[in-house]
Formats: C-alpha cells, structure tokens, sequence
C-alpha cells in the first residue's frame, strides 16, 4: 500500500513536470514562474523546464488553445468550459477556447468491440448484427459507429474508451492541486482556481456516465413531443449502459452543409429562424437547454426539420432563474437602468458589492449610446458580449449556470446568422420572454405562487417554538454565542499598535537621554558609556521622526 501510494505520487510528479513543461513550451514559462509554481516541482525537475519561444503572430489565447489541445483530453474539456466563461478569462480568450476540438484518432476495432462486450456479458453480434467498423466520429472520450439491431433498425452506437475515467480522475485531482496553490495568489484568487476545477469536475463525471446523458435525451424527447419540425433521436434502454450508448440514427446532415438544402427540401432562412425559436422554447418553456448548440450538434434531415444532437451539455433553470434573465433583457429592451443594474447584481454571484453606483453609470451609458443600435439590428450576442465586459470591468462575476445559458443564445444567433445574415434574433427572443412574464400572472400559476409563500410560511411557524427553544437552552448554558464583525475594528487596532510602538520608543529614547546626562557629568570613565547612549538616543529618535513624516499623520 505504501508502494501504490508512492509510485502515484511518483506518477503525478511527473505529469506535472509534463503539464507545467508543455505550458513553458508556449511562451507561459514566466507566468507560471511568477505564480510560483514551477517552484513546486522537485529541483531536479524545476532545472530541466525549458522556456519556450513561441510565434510572435500567435496571440495569449492561441498558444494557451495549442497547450491545451496538447495535454490531452482532461484540458481540452477544461478549457472547452472555460471557453463558456468570457465574464472569468475575457471574450479573445474565450472565443479562442471555443475553437478547441477533441477530434483524435480513432480507437483499434477490436478495443471497441471488446469495451462492448464486456458491458453487454455477450458477443457483439448477438447485440447488433451488423456493426460499422469504421466509426463516424471520434474524440477524446468517445467515439460513435453505426449499427443494425436484430429488428433491423439502424442506430448511432456512442462508445467510451477504455481506460478514459482513470486518465481524466488523476488529471482532475492534479487540477484541484494546481488550483489549491493558486487560491494563496492575489493575482489568480479572484477567480476561484478550486470552485472552477469542481465545476469542471462535476460537468465531466456528467459526461463520462452515459446513464445521465440517456435520461437528458429523454427529457428533451418528451419536451419536444409535439414539434414536429425538431427531432430528438430516441435510446435503447436495453442497449445503453455507463459506457454504451444506442440512440437512434439520424439520417441529416450538419446545419452549416448548405449544398444539401435543395435536396432536402429545406430553406436556409427557415432553419435559422427554427433553431433559435427551438432554444428560446427550452429556455422559457422548459428550462432544460441544449448548452452547445454549435453545428457540428445540429442536423438537418429533411422539409425543414431539424435534429438536435450530443444532448450530454445540458443547462437547467428554474423559474426564477428564468425570471432574472427575462429582467436584464426586457431592461435592457426598455433602457431602464435601475432595473438593469439590479438584473445584472442578482445574475452575479458577488453579494458584497457596493460600488453600484460606479456599474450603473456605466449601465447607463451602454443603454444610451450602444443598446439602440444592436437592439436595432437584432444582435443579441454583441449586446451579451458587451454585458460580460461591463462584468468583467467591475469584478463581477457571473453564475456559472447563467454563463452557460448566455453562451447558448450566442451560439444559435450565430449559427442563425451563417445561414440568414439578416437574421433579427430580438424580434424572436421577446415574444417568448415576454409570453415568461404573462405566464406568471395566469390563475394556475399565481395559484401554485401562493400556495409555495403559504407553505413556507407555515414551516416558518412550525419551525420557530424549536428554534427558540433551541436559543433558550444555549443562554442557560452559557452557551450562545454573538460573532460581531466591526468594520474598522482591526483599523484601529493597527493604529493603537503603531502608536504604543512609538510611545514605547519616544519612552527609551527619553530614558537613554536622562542617563546618558548623568553618566557625562561623572568621572571619566563613565564619559564614553554616556557617549554612546547619546547615539543611540539619536538613532531612535531619527527613525522615529522618520516612520512619523512617511506615514503622514503627526
């Protein structure tokens, strides 16, 4: 046990040897230096980190992009959600991340195979009969073939790669190590290193589990049951486990594929206005929300009907959420700047701001020389890019739920606008947040608001007889306690500090003075003894008139 311990210690040492090596290779060697992390490998591999020299054409985003890309899947997922956060890494950064692509060579067959069997216990002709050796796509986590059942339907078959949740558990917990070291930094703090990584972490352990990702498709199925111009492909519960996934085969192609629209009977300008209107749908209406609809995601089959695919990113709202995102909008709709800042505070997760005065003037420059204009031309991701940099420019920081959702509408506005340039997105995204709004006004809705309060009210009451008996008893036991925080109460403790410091100096210096006095007006032999007492008085008193005039307060 003490030799697994070791040799996995052994083992992370040098894949951060390798990460912080990769890093340095483009152009990071004196950021990581500067973070003190290079610092924490061992000396005998601190002193073989070479700094590397980089493209000057390449921007901080690509090379951060290229190192990413190289350290293998883990980082690619990583900086694929970090590319969801402009408010954290800024918009360049961020639409460079989103170029990431987790495209690698595909699997052996006989891997895929054996992976299949082990999940099913059986040979992989007696699940599907007919199965495509060669896979439609691949990535770092999966990689999907087409199949045949026995009752001769055709199905995508999604399949995890062997050994994927090691590799990706041992990156994590080397992540969370990082992130740990920098929570010390002032220059990185800000950004929650560790609250990010767990972010990651919980997404990814979604993603690596294909049970979820089935259950996701399925509720989108269901929310979807009466568009008949929207396609959810359906799963094989008897052929789906945590590592195989069976869905239906769609027979389309991608969304952005326009040389196919004559023969499918489809009109690029339909499509667009289909799939935004579809989102907006799954936010107002469903708050359940495809969180990367990208092309690559969206397939067109035929007579104008669209197929949604690769449902594992998914976002989920609640009414209030919905409710605060519908504020900033529809705030931002009417150029109210009271409202719009307080849509924005509440869409943050900082509860301690107080420069709101500072934001709302700012606020309100937005909404009077930019917010008419994209308004006007329908752009709803210039106007959520601009909002994210306001964020950014006060150190606010969004909800990472909310950040997901925000990506999402500038995701589809901008597929939307690849096939119709003249795409008007607010025109479509009103009427729904609007239709929010009346929707909560309506008898059964109001009905099931009050009955929420009532029910809360009532558990106030229940609750409060133990709550008071419960301070009751701490007072009897001398037991209560009252954590009072003075907001200058340290301020002033440093100043009652600093000046018993000085009393105590002013005090010695007086003392060395007096005897010092004494001893020159003595014999001979004591003259030399007050000498240096005077010189040392001098000396403290010098620092002393000094640390007085520096810290400007007599």
């Amino acid at each position: 046990m003490i030799y697994t311990r070791w040799q996995r210690q052994a083992t992370n040492t040098v894949r951060l040897f390798e990460i912080f090596q990769v890093f340095a290779k483009y152009g990071f060697y004196d950021f990581l230096s500067r973070l003190g992390l290079l610092q924490r490998l061992p000396w005998s591999l601190y002193r073989q980190i070479k700094e590397g020299f980089p493209d000057i054409d390449l921007t901080w985003g690509e090379r951060l992009r290229r190192a990413l890309t190289e350290l293998g899947p883990t980082f690619i997922k990583m900086g694929q959600i970090l590319s969801t956060r402009p408010d954290l890494v800024g918009s360049s950064i961020a639409q460079e991340l989103s170029l990431l692509q987790d495209r690698v060579a595909p699997l052996p067959y006989e891997e895929i195979v054996k992976t299949i069997e082990n999940a099913f216990n059986k040979p992989i002709n007696e699940i599907y009969p007919n199965f495509d050796s060669n896979p439609i796509a691949a990535g770092s986590l999966s990689q999907v073939h087409k199949a045949v059942l026995k009752d001769g339907r055709s199905v995508a078959v999604k399949v995890k790669r062997a050994g994927i949740d090691r590799i990706i558990a041992a990156d994590i917990e080397l992540m969370k190590t990082i992130a740990t070291w920098l929570e010390g930094h002032p220059d990185v703090a800000f950004l929650r290193p560790l609250g990010i990584v767990n972010e990651f972490a919980r997404s990814i352990r979604r993603e690596l589990n294909f049970l979820v990702e089935a259950r996701i498709i399925q509720v989108f199925r269901k929310n979807m049951m009466n568009q008949k111009n929207v396609l959810i492909p359906n799963v094989f519960k008897g052929y789906t486990t945590p590592e195989i996934l069976t869905m239906e085969w769609v027979d389309g192609v991608r969304i952005d594929q326009f040389d196919q629209y004559e023969a499918r009977n489809c009109d690029r300008k339909t499509i667009a206005r289909l799939g935004c209107e579809i989102l907006c749908k799954m936010i107002c209406e469903d708050r359940l929300f495809h969180a990367d609809p990208h092309p690559g995601n969206i397939f067109i089959t035929c007579n104008n009907q669209i197929a949604f695919l690769d449902l594992g990113m998914a976002g989920n709202l609640d009414a209030q959420d919905v409710m605060l995102i519908t504020n900033l909008l529809m705030s931002i709709f009417h150029q109210d700047v009271k409202q719009c800042t307080k849509a924005v505070l509440a869409l943050c997760s900082r509860s301690d701001f107080k420069e709101i005065k500072s934001l709302e003037n700012e606020i309100s420059d937005f909404l009077a020389f930019e917010a008419y204009l994209i308004i006007s031309t329908g752009q709803v991701g210039k106007g959520i890019e601009r909002a994210i940099e306001i964020l950014r420019n006060h150190g606010l920081e969004l909800e990472s739920r909310f950040t997901l959702l925000l990506k999402a509408l500038a995701t589809i506005e901008s597929v939307g606008r690849q096939l119709d340039p003249e795409l008007d997105f607010v025109s479509i995204i009103q009427p729904y947040f609007e239709r929010f709004i009346l929707s909560k006004y309506e008898l059964p809705n109001l009905s099931r608001e009050i009955t929420q309060q009532l029910n809360s009210l009532w558990r106030f009451f229940v609750e409060l007889p133990d709550d008071v008996r419960s301070i009751t008893t701490q007072m009897r036991s001398g037991e209560l306690k009252f954590h009072v925080h003075h907001e200058y109460l340290e301020k002033l403790a440093n100043i009652l500090d600093k000046s018993s410091s000085r009393i105590s100096i002013s005090m010695i210096t007086s003392a060395l003075i007096v005897g010092s006095s004494l001893l020159v007006t003595t014999s001979s032999a004591t003259k030399n003894l007050g000498t240096i007492g005077f010189s040392i008085a001098g000396v403290l008193a010098i620092y002393l008139i000094i640390s007085i005039l520096f810290s400007k307060k007599l």
